[in-house]
C-alpha cells in the first residue's frame, strides 16, 4: 500500500490532534500545521499527496489556501472541512476542483479518514454524514 503524504491544516490544536490520532492506523505520513501560510510554504517545499484544510482560519482561509495551491500544483488532492458550511463555499470549493467538502463537527472522525482515503484513490468519497463531494 502506498505511503501517501498528508498535510492537515487547522488553527484549532484539538482538531489537529483528533485527526492525527484517527489517521495513525492508516499507512500515511501525516504532518499538521496550524498556520495556513506556513502550510502553503511547507507544501511548496515537500509536495503532499493530499491537503486536508479547515475553511475558516485567520489571515488565510482554506479556500484561498486551496486557490494558491492549485496555481502551482494541479495534482494534489484537497479536502476542505468547515464548521460554517454554505452553498457558496461549497461551490467555491468545487470551482477549485476540491475532492470533498466536509462539515464539522464530525459525527465520526474515522469517516473523515475514509473520505481522505477515497480522495487519495481518486474515487467518489465514502459515505459520511454531512459530507459533500464536490468533484
Amino acid at each position: 500500500m502506498a505511503r501517501y503524504r498528508i498535510l492537515i491544516v487547522d488553527d484549532e490544536p484539538a482538531i489537529l490532534s483528533l485527526l492525527e490520532a484517527a489517521f495513525e492506523s492508516r499507512p500515511w505520513l501525516v504532518d499538521t500545521e496550524s498556520s495556513p501560510t506556513k502550510a502553503f510554504a511547507l507544501h511548496r517545499k515537500q509536495r503532499y499527496d493530499l491537503i486536508l484544510t479547515d475553511k475558516n482560519m485567520p489571515v488565510l482561509d482554506g479556500i484561498e489556501l486551496a486557490r494558491r495551491i492549485r496555481r502551482t500544483d494541479s495534482r494534489v488532492r484537497i479536502v476542505i472541512m468547515t464548521g460554517f458550511g454554505s452553498l457558496d463555499s461549497a461551490m467555491q470549493s468545487g470551482n477549485l476542483s476540491v475532492d470533498a467538502y466536509i462539515e464539522k463537527p464530525f459525527d465520526d472522525v474515522y469517516a473523515v479518514a475514509d473520505v481522505v482515503e477515497s480522495a487519495l484513490q481518486g474515487k467518489e468519497p465514502a459515505p459520511a454524514t454531512r459530507r459533500y463531494a464536490v468533484s
